[in-house]
């Protein structure tokens, strides 16, 4: 997220392997953020400090991986993934008189974007028991979106209904 750092992803994964190589999937992830604080206006009166809270980073995406190896136990994926992300975050002011002072620049309450996302996905998958899959690897989205891009990096349990 925007501001650097890092933070845990959580979510789910719903997928459909055909013919063992091309698996088919709907991804849903979530990650917060860390608050963020800026002091503003230097000395008093005209000081105030802009509070960044409740950030998050919403992930929902279509994603299309093809499996090399078919047959092995390891086996290396590449795909693409294609979708939204929401980012969602509080400002606040204090005091509260600061948003009257830098309008163009306080804007106070829960602001919500929605943003384009494509990703590019790559890993191994390693099977471990007769229906579970375990992978690994990077997704990474928003390659030449400097400031909305995200490199996730993922442990994946899956089993496989046949």
């Amino acid at each position: 997220m925007c501001g650097g750092g890092s933070s845990a992803l959580w979510g789910g994964y719903l997928g459909h392997v055909a013919g063992e190589k091309v698996e088919a999937g709907l991804l849903i992830t979530r990650m917060g953020g860390a608050d963020l604080f800026t002091n503003v206006g230097g000395v008093p009166p005209n000081n105030a400090e802009i509070a960044t809270t409740d950030r998050s980073r919403t992930f929902v995406l279509g994603e299309v991986l093809y499996h090399f190896a078919r047959g092995e136990q390891v086996r290396p994926f590449l795909g693409a993934a294609f979708g939204r992300f929401i980012n969602a975050f509080t400002t606040t002011c204090r005091p509260v008189s600061c948003e009257q002072l830098w309008p163009l620049v306080v804007h106070g309450g829960r602001e919500t974007t929605v943003h384009t996302d494509i990703a590019v996905v790559a890993g191994l998958s390693v099977k471990v028991a007769e229906r579970i899959r375990i992978r690994t690897g990077a997704r990474i989205h928003n390659i030449a979106a400097e400031s909305l891009s995200t490199t996730e990096f993922f442990v994946e349990a899956g089993y496989r209904v046949k």
